[in-house]
């Protein structure tokens, strides 16, 4: 039997794929016009020296460009950089799912810290301001291992030229109906993701890489559209191909999905071989095992994919799961017995459902939002105009700068040579000639396009929000260290529309993750929780935690959550910022008396946490003094007092 698979080719999945194809290229149309200002927007950002017309009689055709740039619109957008994550803050709706709350707060918060969501911010805190807007990607990946299991949350950036968005729809991606991303994926890649092989596909959409203007194809490597849809049941569907070849096709994506034998109905390992030279290609690049995969129950090798809505209460599983009322209800396990022939029956008393999540795994995250526009406003647009009058001032005044100079005036059968010999003789047998000779110097007048030159920068200043704090420059609106941070932070309407999207957007990516980990980390993630005191408590996320009962008797997850981030974000990222409200707190007499020894062992606790050179060292001291007083205060009661004379127990002394 030939093992190699080509895709899915039901006649289902190619109607499917005929009607979803047409409605990407609608919409595909639809975002042409903003995809062609992606490249131009990249360029500025670059520096390009290129020149817009800007008098009469100018065209794009003339092929104006300057001779240096002052890249007003880098300058800028780089100082609106802002390189903190937003911390993960989760609210309880009900007054008995505080704890789980906690649990949830605390997951995402580890989560943040291990996926090194910082480098993938630096990216943003740019890709944002340039293009209006992009989108995060947030999967779960079941070939990821980690400790406590296989399968993790993967997150990325899509660059917005690899997005194809629902036409009409200028909101949000959850107010869409389906959303299409564009993928470059190696051969290789699609064969370990899908199973299928698509060596000699040729690669449609190049700059499905995310750069401009990369019109070159490349070998091993194809465009993959995932199309990701809502299936009418309020779950989310996939399709995906590339080409005219079927790589998945699923109704309900976000549903559990498992492989069993067509022969036996077991679930086994599987691996659906490519052609044989394409095997044998692979196994020489040492990137493929070729040997065959089999049922290890009644070695077949045909495997059918199917869905699974949930998994029942095992035998000797102790599964206990809370109402709405927080009272403790324990689930029936199933029920197992050997029939008269010697094989295992099992009675499903207890089903506990899956769950899923029910969001697009792409999410936008936007600049600054604008009615009619999905992406929001680029700052770039708004600085393009002082950009280019900038650029066409600074050619203006290189041009004159380099024109001028130094003339001399000779008479006519003179002939001087200026170079850099001193000494040199000119005899004159003519006195009148010598008042002919004269120099006269060129500086050229630049001021009348310096001070053009200088509103355009500030024009692109007051655009974009970028105050002198920002910059580093002095600011005379500031006149102390707090003040100039506070003007740093509130830097006008702008910015703060900025940080609100922001926290808008990392809000429903927290939510995509903890949802994603309800639906599918089923061996649970070990916790480490720092104390304020400046110890470490340890934890445990597990999906049965989140599970309850409601009047009708229907086990469901609890995820009735407000995903919200930590406005004090900006000061918790900060250790020397941390330091000063600590010292600030402690003085206050916030703490306690600061006199107290415990008051003092909560204080460098503290310190301790935000990593203070030596602040543990001195907690322990303070620990151990504390436990010699109180060893003291203990002897002492356990002392029985004397009277004078030195007998104890207050007898009177022997005579």
């Amino acid at each position: 039997m030939e093992e190699t698979r080509k895709g899915i080719a039901s006649v289902a999945s190619i109607r499917r794929l005929e009607h979803w194809r047409s409605i990407v290229e609608r919409d595909k149309a639809a975002w042409e016009p903003e995809k062609k200002k992606m490249g131009w927007r990249e360029d500025l950002f670059n520096g390009t020296k290129r020149l817009r017309p800007l008098v009469d009689g100018e065209t794009e055709n003339d092929g104006l460009r300057c001779h240096h740039v002052r890249n007003v619109i880098a300058e800028n957008i780089e100082s609106m950089v802002d390189s903190r994550v937003p911390r993960p803050k989760v609210t309880a709706i009900n007054e008995n799912d505080e704890e789980l709350a906690r649990i949830l707060e605390e997951l995402l918060r580890s989560c943040a810290g291990r996926l090194h969501l910082r480098v993938l911010n630096d990216q943003a805190e740019r890709m944002g301001p340039i293009q209006g807007g992009f989108f995060w990607m947030v999967e779960w990946d079941d070939s990821i291992q980690t400790p406590d299991g296989p399968g993790d949350v993967k997150i990325s950036i899509l660059h917005p030229r690899q997005v194809i968005p629902q036409a009409g729809i200028y909101t949000d991606v959850e107010d869409m109906d389906h959303i299409t991303v564009m993928v470059p994926m190696t051969v290789l890649q699609v064969l370990e993701r899908y199973g299928v092989d698509v060596d000699g596909i040729a690669e449609t959409d190049a700059e499905a890489k995310g750069q401009e203007g990369e019109t070159g194809t490349e070998n091993g490597i194809v465009t993959v559209y995932q199309l990701y849809y809502r299936n009418g049941r309020g779950g989310i569907g996939n399709l995906a191909w590339t080409g005219d070849v079927i790589l998945c096709d699923r109704e309900d994506y976000q549903a559990r999905h498992i492989l069993r034998c067509k022969q036996c109905g077991a679930t086994a390992p599987y691996f659906r071989k490519p052609s044989k030279e394409r095997r044998e290609e692979l196994k020489t690049a040492g990137q493929m095992d070729a040997s065959v995969r089999r049922c290890l129950y009644c070695e077949g090798t045909e495997f059918e994919e199917t869905e699974i809505t949930g998994r029942a209460v095992m035998p000797g599983e102790q599964t206990v799961i809370m109402d709405n009322a927080g009272n403790e209800i324990e689930l029936e396990e199933a029920a197992a017995w050997l029939d008269p022939e010697g094989r295992l029956q099992i009675e499903e008393r207890t089903v506990i459902p899956y769950y899923q999540p029910n969001m697009f795994p792409v999410q936008i995250q936007k600049n600054i939002s604008q009615f009619g526009r999905l992406l929001g406003q680029s700052d770039v647009d708004k600085m393009e105009d002082a950009q280019n009058l900038i650029k066409r001032m600074d050619k203006k005044i290189i041009d004159r700068m380099v024109k001028a100079g130094t003339v001399i005036a000779l008479p006519s059968d003179v002939r001087l040579q200026t170079n850099t010999e001193d000494g040199r003789v000119y005899r004159c047998d003519d006195p009148a000639k010598l008042t002919m000779i004269q120099t006269f110097d060129f500086s050229g007048d630049i001021s009348g396009e310096s001070q053009i030159e200088a509103r355009a920068y500030e024009e692109a200043r007051q655009a974009s929000g970028v105050t002198d704090s920002m910059q580093g420059r002095r600011d005379p609106t500031a006149t102390s260290a707090k003040a100039k941070e506070y003007s740093a932070a509130k830097a006008e309407g702008r910015m703060e529309s900025r940080r609100v999207m922001k926290q808008e957007a990392w809000s429903k990516i927290y939510e995509l993750i903890a949802k994603l980990y309800l639906a599918y980390a089923d061996k649970g993630r070990r916790l480490r929780v720092e104390q304020p005191t400046g110890g470490v408590r340890y934890d445990v996320f597990e999906q049965n935690k989140f599970l309850k009962k409601d009047r009708e008797g229907n086990i469901y997850y609890e995820d009735g959550f407000v995903f919200t981030v930590d406005d004090a974000t900006a000061i918790g990222e900060s250790r020397e910022a941390m330091w000063q409200e600590i010292n600030r707190s402690f003085g206050a007499g916030t703490l306690g008396n600061p006199q107290d020894i415990g008051t003092l062992i909560l204080y460098w606790g503290l310190m301790e946490e935000q990593s203070y050179p030596g602040a543990g060292r001195i907690k322990k001291k303070l620990e151990e003094q504390r436990d010699r007083q109180a060893q003291a205060a203990a002897n002492q009661q356990q002392t029985p007092p004397t009277v004078p004379g030195g007998a104890p127990g207050g007898m009177p002394p022997q005579m």
